[in-house]
């Protein structure tokens, strides 16, 4: 399988998320589901008003596209830990991810990303 093809994998935005007034993404899982991430600054300081959600760390690459460095299930007070977790391994962002209403359902979609 290819680099390009490889999942889980950013994806292009659509042209609404391009123009939103918030940094957006879309992520592809191994399951083939797309989710659509906010996009934080490690060392933001709205981190700790995330609430539950799946948050996954990435850097950038030279060409614009985000690494995925890991996934895991967040709350307000993991948040911070979690950041400085994943800029150990060399993140530069957040993305997170509020598509479940239940813990079941954020701990599927951390496992559907993980690298």
């Amino acid at each position: 399988m290819s680099a390009a093809s490889a999942l889980p994998r950013q994806e292009p935005a659509s042209p609404a998320m391009l123009r939103a007034p918030i940094a957006m993404t879309k992520w592809r899982g191994h399951s083939g589901c797309t989710y659509v991430a906010v996009i934080h600054d490690l060392s933001g300081d709205d981190l700790a008003t995330m609430g539950e959600c799946v948050v996954l760390g990435a850097a950038r690459t030279s060409s614009g596209i985000a690494d995925l460095l890991g996934a895991a299930v967040s709350s307000p007070t993991a948040a911070r830990s979690l950041a400085a977790r994943f800029a150990k391994r060399g993140a530069t962002e957040m993305h997170v991810i509020h598509a479940a209403d239940t813990a079941a359902g954020r701990t599927v979609i951390a496992s559907d990303l993980q690298p």
